[in-house]
């Protein structure tokens, strides 16, 4: 059997397995959707819970405003995540890629490109909806700042009013963690990205310009929010 460096064997020899991909489209989507389904319904159970409990108070109109705040903050931290994550990687696909250093057959092209795209897209699905989480779990922060009122007691050291402190500087602090951690996330996911299109390549990860760039205006970003 042919074999290239290091003893394996040859990354262009036929015979690779073909990948079921309606198979594999039809359980996964099957599966997603009673997962969305079955998460649907304990999300409405719990707001269900809540109303009739708030109710029972006379609070019904303090939920309304609590419910809507966390749902604007889970769709603005999905959306915003998302956006962030995939232009980081369709820069990847832009940059990454090249001539090919190892020839390596289009079989296994074919293979291993649609694998890595559908992982991209699981893999960006799933961090939104974590970072869209973390930031409906904030909706006191965001409420206490839209909802503040000046205590009018100034800060003897700093001159600037007590309410600053409570309401705005945590909601300031939410936000740099917040980005904070989405830019470090699409960071890494971004150098994976460049490492997995330069090892289909069959090319030793190098920084070129653009990929020196690209990295680099991240580190700069990251060194903003800090």
């Amino acid at each position: 059997m042919a074999s290239n460096f290091g003893g394996f064997p040859n990354i262009g020899q036929p015979g690779l397995p073909q990948i079921p991909w309606r198979l594999i489209l039809l359980w996964g989507g099957g599966l997603g959707f009673f997962g969305g389904i079955l998460l649907a319904a304990i999300w409405l159970l719990d707001v269900f819970t809540n109303f009739l409990w708030f109710g029972n108070l006379g609070y019904e109109g303090v939920y309304q405003t609590i419910l809507v705040h966390r749902i604007w903050l889970l769709f603005a931290g999905t959306l915003l995540f998302a956006a962030l994550s995939s232009f980081n990687i369709w820069l990847t696909y832009r940059y990454g890629r090249g001539p090919q250093v190892i020839p390596i057959s289009e079989e296994t092209l074919a293979f291993l490109r649609p694998l890595t795209l559908a992982g991209v897209i699981v893999v960006i699905a799933v961090a939104s909806l974590i970072f869209g989480g973390a930031a409906g779990s904030r909706w006191p922060t965001v409420l206490g700042f839209i909802h503040s009122t000046p205590f009018n007691v100034a800060d003897p050291q700093f001159n600037k009013d007590i309410s600053f402190f409570v309401f705005t500087l945590p909601l300031h602090h939410v936000v740099q963690s917040w980005l904070l951690g989405a830019v470090i996330v699409s960071t890494l996911m971004t150098m994976t990205m460049y490492f997995i299109h330069f090892s289909l390549r069959g090319a030793v990860f190098s920084m070129t310009a653009p990929v020196r760039i690209h990295i680099s205006v991240l580190g700069a970003l990251l060194l903003f929010i800090l």
